[in-house]
């Protein structure tokens, strides 16, 4: 049996509009949990109240510790606009953990989410997951979801 061709594709090609996106998100929560260790159930979508534009995407309870964990999904917009919304969505009542979903994350946005978690304290825990879209050799879409190594040193100089 031959390996699948596949070619990397944005997020936009392969998913038309970002709620189709976070259906299929959602559809493989058993990923994200695996790679946020939680074990994540149902969506708490009656949780969420307030302003559509800074509200999570995703909203869940971990079954077992019962941690709240927001999720955001950076579909099209600007690293610097949807930071704010991470922020707001960190700030959920009993929020532990904000999970942004984004297909590029650089050097400068490690070095701030590392900063982040040293400020929060442990009373939220800020983690980044790659996402990354893919066409398949039979015109179909799929996506991987991965969790970027720590880098060993981030300093300064590292940030350019």
């Amino acid at each position: 049996m031959q390996p699948i061709e596949k070619k990397t594709v944005s997020l936009k090609e392969a998913f038309q509009e970002k709620e189709i996106l976070r259906k299929c998100i959602y559809n493989n929560r058993d990923m994200i949990g695996k790679l946020i260790n939680s074990k994540l159930s149902n969506e708490l979508g009656s949780y969420i109240a307030g302003d559509e534009e800074i509200r999570p995407d995703l909203f869940f309870t971990d079954s077992e510790s019962l941690d709240k964990i927001a999720v955001l999904i950076n579909y099209d917009e600007p690293i610097e606009e949807h930071f704010k919304k991470l922020l707001a969505a960190a700030c959920f009542k009993d929020v532990q953990k904000a999970v942004w979903i984004l297909a590029h994350l650089d050097k400068k946005t490690r070095h701030i989410l590392n900063w982040l978690n040293d400020k929060a304290e442990g009373r939220v825990e800020f983690i980044a997951i790659r996402i990354i879209a893919y066409e398949l050799e039979n015109s179909m879409y799929a996506f991987h979801l991965c969790r970027p190594k720590k880098p060993e040193i981030i300093n300064n100089q590292n940030l350019s």
